[in-house]
């Protein structure tokens, strides 16, 4: 049994989708295991499906001591950055905000909706996620309603974003020349943690179907806070908001030239969570199948759906009754190779770990090259993306983020 097998079938047994492992693997076999987790910043999850197995199953001592050693380090990290979350958020709104936490640690209610038993000496699932960094969607409050009852900033709501950014930089010694992209700042680091506030969730290049995604967003952008530890509670967006927000971080990543197994994770959380919510409530904040399936259409996001379907059903054995829409299995199985070659975020790239010093003329044709070659399962963003980054550069270099409303 191939090392990547043994490795799915891991997964498949922390989130109890698999008992126990289809073989027992040698302590070589074992140790690709580990570097795998490591390579997918899946090490938490992983050492929660040890915890699953029968004994006879289990690594080696020294490698489970090991794993062990690491899981507690993220529990750990988790704890932080649960309460800085808490510190930010209570911060950001005294200051004239509505804010959300968005992806990252907003992802840790969803891991615990479904396993919320304690693993070996840790307390949840979710608990075990790899933490990034923090992103907040921000929202000025001084606000008013045109005549359509859509809510409008009397100002440019991305320059009262970037000036507090840098007010803020300056309060602690930081350098305010942020960087400055199209739907975020990065704030000043907080205790070792970056700070994305984002002046809207999420963007695409085709300027259309931009326009719809932003409709969606200010449509069901609504706050529900909820805990992500036994005593935080942080605000963040609806579980269906995430079906349609995580699945667009997904489609950016992939034209970014990087996504991993952990963003895969967080979203087969989601809808796992969504499905229930499904089933059980008849609030608003619900979106059900046939209205998910609309915004898939209407937002252009149907083949990259299919092929992420086919991704959570190889990898996490997603059932059949939680899909969103048949899998797409050519997309699907060109998603998933790129997926296990490059890591992470694109970390383990090999055409990437060849690059020394390269020069932005040859990154813009290297990353053109990498979208255009995803024409072929995603016309609408591949063929604006080229377009898009040049606008982009041009938006950066002369701040038309100070007069766009």
């Amino acid at each position: 049994m191939m090392v990547q097998d043994i490795f799915f079938d891991l997964l498949k047994v922390a989130i109890g989708n698999l008992k126990q492992l289809s073989c027992n693997p040698n302590d070589e076999e074992w140790i690709g295991v580990y570097d795998l987790c490591k390579k997918h910043t899946l090490l938490g999850i992983g050492y929660a499906g040890i915890q699953t197995l029968p004994k006879e199953q289990w690594p080696p001592k020294a490698l489970v001591l090991k794993w062990f050693a690491n899981a507690a380090k993220i529990v750990n990290k988790n704890s932080q950055m649960n309460i800085l979350c808490k510190q930010i958020c209570e911060k950001i709104e005294k200051d004239g905000f509505k804010i959300m936490v968005i992806k990252g640690q907003g992802n840790i209610p969803n891991y615990s909706a479904m396993n919320s038993e304690s693993i070996g000496d840790f307390e949840s699932l979710g608990m075990l996620r790899t933490p990034g960094d923090i992103d907040a969607w921000l929202i000025p409050i001084d606000s008013k309603e045109d005549y359509r009852g859509n809510v409008q900033t009397r100002r440019n709501r991305k320059e009262i974003i970037v000036n507090y950014s840098i007010a803020e930089a300056k309060k602690t010694n930081e350098s305010d020349d942020l960087t400055i992209r199209y739907h975020h700042v990065d704030m000043p680091v907080s205790n070792g943690c970056e700070i994305e506030a984002h002046f809207m969730p999420m963007y695409f290049n085709n300027p259309f179907l931009d326009k719809r995604l932003q409709r969606f967003f200010e449509k069901y952008g609504n706050v529900v806070v909820e805990k992500v530890d036994s005593t935080i509670a942080i605000p963040l967006p609806s579980v269906s908001f995430n079906v349609i927000y995580q699945l667009t971080h997904i489609y950016k990543h992939v034209f970014e030239e990087g996504v991993g197994l952990r963003q895969l994770l967080d979203y087969y959380m989601v809808i796992n969570r969504w499905h229930r919510d499904c089933m059980t409530s008849q609030s608003e904040n619900v979106l059900t199948k046939e209205k998910i399936d609309y915004y898939l259409n209407y937002l252009g996001l149907r083949r990259l759906a299919g092929a992420v379907m086919y991704v959570l059903q190889e990898v996490f054995a997603l059932p059949d009754e939680m899909l969103l829409c048949q899998p797409e299995p050519v997309a699907g199985a060109s998603l998933l190779d790129y997926i296990l070659v490059s890591g992470n975020f694109g970390k383990y790239d090999p055409k990437k770990l060849r690059l020394v010093n390269e020069s932005s003329l040859h990154k813009f044709f290297r990353k053109t090259n990498h979208n255009l070659s995803l024409v072929r399962f995603y016309p609408n963003e591949a063929i604006c993306e080229p377009f898009f980054r040049v606008y982009h550069w041009m938006w950066r270099r002369f701040e038309w983020w100070r007069w766009e409303r």
